[in-house]
């Protein structure tokens, strides 16, 4: 995933968590990603929920976007709220989030797409 293949990177980390279920929680965010790149909203919700990253923003993050995708905007509000408790800047400059993230052009525009209604909402506060 790191080098920019996402779907080859999720097949081998399902894998990982098949051969041992008990990898750093944390990989769950890159599945999360991964299923929001290719636009499964469900799947991205489930793998974010399972993410335990202790104050880490990708959990909330992805939960937040899955969840305002599917229909639910005051739980999608209240993770992004927790996002935007961690990473302050992600109302003011979402796209420096993935700074350090392998995306492509097209890949970043669908995440920032993604965001977009939870940006127009006042950034989780409305």
């Amino acid at each position: 995933m790191n080098a920019g293949d996402w779907a080859l990177g999720a097949r081998l980390t399902r894998r990982s968590f098949d051969l041992n279920p008990f990898h750093p929680t944390y990989q769950h965010a890159n599945l999360a990603f991964e299923c929001l790149l290719k636009g499964d909203l469900a799947g991205a919700l489930g793998e974010a929920s399972i993410v335990d990253e202790g104050g880490r923003v990708w959990g909330p993050f992805c939960r937040a976007v899955a969840l305002c995708g599917l229909g639910h905007p005051e739980q999608s509000r209240a993770e992004f709220r927790e996002a935007l408790r961690i990473e302050p800047g992600l109302s003011t400059e979402p796209e420096r989030l993935f700074d350090g993230i392998n995306l492509t052009a097209d890949q970043l525009n669908t995440l920032l797409d993604l965001m977009a209604p939870l940006l127009a909402d006042g950034g989780g506060d409305g």
